[in-house]
């Protein structure tokens, strides 16, 4: 589901569905992973709910990719299917959150984190 500019209700209502298959496919014993390259706060704090319900740890895989590299990857992806290509913006956004010493990621448990760099 993809609309021009900031759409806060598509972005929720996607979130949201993710949680719920998160919390379904967990209900169902299967294991879970996940590539959350855009996570915000809000949705970080749901899905440690959903896995805190049942009783599970969390192995996080950080990949921090430098710059020249996330663009070259969203170059790649644009030659492979153009829709899933991001504006730069996106990108600068995300990649700016990423590294910020507020990011999500970081308030981890530093024994669940492992941080790879390519």
């Amino acid at each position: 589901m993809r609309q021009t500019g900031w759409d806060d209700g598509a972005r929720q209502l996607l979130h949201g569905v993710k949680v719920a298959a998160l919390d379904a496919a967990l209900a169902a014993g299967f294991n879970v992973v996940m590539a959350d390259t855009h996570l915000t706060r809000e949705v970080f704090k749901a899905e440690l709910q959903v896995i805190e319900r049942y009783g599970l740890s969390v192995e996080w895989k950080v990949f921090d990719l430098s710059w020249e590299m996330l663009l070259a990857r969203n170059e790649a992806r644009r030659e492979i299917d153009p829709s899933h290509c991001q504006p730069e913006y996106v990108l600068r956004l995300a990649y700016e959150a990423f590294r910020a010493s507020g990011a999500w990621w970081r308030s981890l448990p530093v024994d669940q984190v492992e941080l790879i760099k390519p």
